[in-house]
């Protein structure tokens, strides 16, 4: 009869391995997600970081109907992070990242037109973005800026979801902030912003 030694008394029996499906290792990873402190530490440092970018872009006050740009970077990083973060191939990531922004944007375009409900807003849009096309095809000019603020909310976007994308798929943040430093550039170059600071 062989004796056992000590560390085999004392460890505990180890439990058989579960079979994991698709449907049991997505809870899982997003549960890891949900409670990895260190990737929130870094998002939380990121978006502070995109949080200066979009506030002194805010404030220039370039048009009157201008959604949250800031809550615009927010939604941006948080699906970098999650996407960076899964098993999912970049391709499928980037494509998803495209619905999701075009849903987030459209979102945020949406609540600063005016109408009774979200069909009347989406007429109102339609027809407004119909009509800029319309006079940019004959050469003409318009006043209306809503095309530019689908320009700078798109931007903004793309901007937080490339700054998220290297910062947690990457780990080179050095490649997402050049956005952000272009823009605050153009800002300060195109606003009164700069003569403010040196006050």
């Amino acid at each position: 009869m062989a004796q056992a030694d000590r560390a085999q008394i004392f460890t505990p029996p180890a439990s058989p391995p579960q079979a994991t499906g698709p449907a049991q290792s997505v809870p899982r990873w997003f549960w890891r997600r949900l409670t990895d402190w260190e990737d929130w530490l870094t998002f939380l440092i990121a978006y502070v970081t995109f949080l200066g970018v979009a506030l002194s872009v805010q404030a220039a006050g370039l048009v009157d109907d201008m959604p949250s740009l800031a809550l615009m970077g927010f939604l941006g990083l948080l699906c970098a992070l999650l996407l960076a973060r899964s098993a999912i191939p970049a391709v499928l990531s980037h494509l998803l990242s495209i619905v999701v922004g075009g849903l987030a944007i459209l979102w945020q375009l949406l609540s600063t037109v005016p109408g009774d409900g979200w069909f009347a807003r989406w007429d109102t849009f339609y027809a407004r973005m119909d009509h800029w096309f319309d006079v940019a095809a004959r050469g003409g000019i318009s006043n209306d800026t809503l095309p530019f603020v689908v320009l700078v909310v798109s931007l903004t976007w793309l901007s937080a979801y490339v700054f998220g994308w290297s910062v947690f798929r990457w780990q080179n943040p050095w490649l997402g902030l050049l956005p952000g430093g272009g823009a605050l550039f153009a800002n300060f170059t195109f606003s009164d912003q700069l003569s403010a600071l040196a006050l």
